[in-house]
């Protein structure tokens, strides 16, 4: 079937999205107005602001739409299991081929990762941002309802990889209507006791290749399979403590990441419309990084 003329060209350019289509209208009504009113010079400058607001989006969404592409070619990475190669390391180990041998150096170079990207962070003086109010109210868990278990079996994504122990989502979705009024007792039960059970705080380490040379350990990065009785008694506890901060005001309305309905890119986001507010107002800004 042929496509309509309009939907094939925007098929061909992907960054045009929803806002910048009305951004475009809104152009070719004040642009009118202004052919209409070719005297008015006031229409004149409001036309010429919008439409160099409308063309510095349409410069962001494009860069956005590539930087999207990079991350999408990026995310199809190779998963390393047993074909990975000798792993270069410091001692002269009598097999290099063992796989509990390559293990360990791989374990040593994930371990290091933290404490390496720590040190690299200068100190500052700088005081985290905080909401000044005191919480006078306490923290309590709530008890964990059947409900919520299957709530969370529902909201597993079924095309995840199996967990630590190799069981896929799928089985935990057929029978998670006879299992959850037994989970949810044994979640009541690790929350009452304080307890996380050990099992649960295993992970099943997979290195994935990131690029360059292959026979370097940091070449590597970690993927963690986590068990699915794990995430949700995890996404459980989440809940309610996300719930209390919310009800408390007590996170910093500047953070985006890690919370829902915000994110890094709704960040970027406000402090355009920010900028672009205050070029309309004829204001200077000056963005500086510090070293």
């Amino acid at each position: 079937m042929k496509l309509p003329r309009r939907k094939t060209k925007l098929a061909s350019k992907p960054w045009i999205t929803k806002g910048i289509l009305k951004s475009i209208k809104a152009q070719k009504r004040l642009f009118r107005r202004k052919i209409k009113h070719h005297k008015n010079v006031e229409y004149l400058q409001t036309y010429k602001k919008y439409n160099n607001i409308k063309e510095k989006s349409c410069t962001i969404s494009k860069i956005s739409q590539k930087v999207k592409g990079i991350f999408r070619k990026r995310g199809k990475l190779l998963m390393v299991k047993t074909n990975i190669p000798p792993l270069a390391t410091s001692t002269n180990a009598s097999n290099p081929l063992d796989t509990v041998n390559m293990s360990n150096i791989l374990n040593v170079c994930f371990v290091e990762i933290g404490p390496t990207l720590a040190s690299s962070i200068p100190p500052t003086a700088l005081v985290p941002h905080t909401s000044g109010a005191s919480v006078m109210h306490s923290f309590f868990l709530s008890p964990v309802l059947p409900e919520d278990v299957v709530l969370q079996i529902n909201l597993l994504n079924p095309s995840k990889s199996s967990d630590t122990y190799d069981f896929p989502v799928s089985s935990l979705k057929i029978s998670r209507n006879v299992i959850a009024p037994y989970l949810a007792n044994l979640y009541n039960l690790c929350i009452t006791d304080s307890v996380f059970p050990t099992r649960l705080k295993l992970a099943k380490v997979i290195p994935v290749y990131k690029s360059g040379d292959k026979t370097q350990p940091s070449k590597y990065r970690p993927m963690s399979l986590l068990s699915h009785f794990s995430k949700i008694f995890e996404k459980l506890v989440s809940t309610n403590l996300l719930s209390f901060l919310a009800q408390n005001s007590i996170l910093c309305p500047q953070q985006f990441g890690f919370r829902q309905g915000l994110s890094t890119s709704l960040a970027l986001l406000k402090l355009q419309v920010h900028i672009l507010e205050q070029i309309l107002k004829n204001y200077l800004h000056v963005l500086y990084s510090g070293p």
